[in-house]
């Protein structure tokens, strides 16, 4: 079981008869969260609703999860292990001729 620790970086309030949540978040304590993918910067965040409205009227909370003993800090990479279909994809595409056109 993966157990996760939440690094919390804002609030936010729901806003009236909308599905909408208006929140702020605290940029320098988040961009360490930030990653990159395909050449582009991505933020994964998660939103929960409070079980009580705080005193200034926020109903929502803004968190990072982090793997329990994962580094938080920036640039910190994992080296993953190709998935099976991956695998087995490179080792078809070696043995296949190829093709002329």
């Amino acid at each position: 079981m993966k157990n996760y620790n939440k690094v919390y970086l804002g609030k936010g309030t729901k806003v009236s008869n909308l599905d909408i949540i208006s929140f702020s978040i605290d940029w320098d304590a988040a961009e360490k969260f930030a990653f990159d993918y395909n050449g582009r910067k991505f933020l994964k965040l998660e939103i929960a609703k409070l079980q009580q409205t705080d005193n200034f009227l926020r109903t929502h909370t803004v968190y990072a999860s982090v793997k329990e003993g994962a580094e938080e800090t920036k640039g910190s990479e994992e080296t993953a292990k190709p998935s099976k279909k991956t695998r087995k994809a490179a080792i078809s595409a070696v043995n296949e001729p190829v093709l002329p056109f």
